[in-house]
């Protein structure tokens, strides 16, 4: 689903693949310069959607668990194992996450609320993810499926919302301070 360079001979790619039981596992694999080899990851019936590359020793990946109730997952690399970062988000999915630095990285995604889908955004400060206010979209079924960071006042977020049973497309910015929703050209999806 997502792949991440630190160099030419360190590579990271994320994903997931069908078990025998119908539910997914989380995939991981690295590329040595020379060939890809799968690396164990600590979650378990989850799938990984986006990964982030800031060093060989610092790598972030972010999914959801394979369930009912969608948890949202945050993995880290630590430059010898993958371990799981608590996240505020239970009834939630990660889509994307990008990095300004070890202590500013940004992760999005949706997460369901009454039954109805809002987008998500998170934050990692360097010690722990928290939830960030974004913009209420005039609709259901919102998300973000991507994000991109820049600097620590411009990053941006993609994803759609379906308003009055047409899907409508989204990008968010940061300044800095808060989000705020961006005027786009394309406001109707397929």
């Amino acid at each position: 689903n997502s792949v991440a360079a630190v160099s030419k001979n360190d590579v990271w790619a994320v994903g997931a693949y069908s078990l025998s039981n119908h539910s997914n596992q989380s995939l991981i694999e690295h590329w040595n310069g020379t060939a890809w080899s799968s690396v164990s990851s600590p979650s378990n019936y989850s799938n990984l959607y986006g990964v982030t590359a800031l060093s060989s020793n610092n790598i972030w990946a972010v999914g959801c668990y394979d369930s009912s109730s969608n948890q949202g997952l945050v993995e880290h690399w630590n430059g010898t194992i993958w371990s799981v970062v608590s996240t505020p988000t239970l009834n939630a999915c990660l889509e994307s996450v990008a990095a300004v630095s070890s202590n500013n990285i940004w992760a999005v995604g949706f997460a369901f609320i009454g039954g109805i889908g809002v987008s998500l955004i998170e934050h990692w400060n360097g010690i722990g993810w928290s939830i960030v206010s974004s913009p209420k979209l005039n609709g259901s079924n919102a998300g973000l499926e991507s994000v991109a960071a820049v600097s620590n006042n411009n990053v941006w977020a993609v994803g759609s919302y379906n308003n009055n049973n047409v899907g409508q497309t989204v990008i968010e910015h940061w300044d800095g301070t808060t989000w705020s929703i961006v005027s786009t050209p394309a406001t109707k999806t397929s």
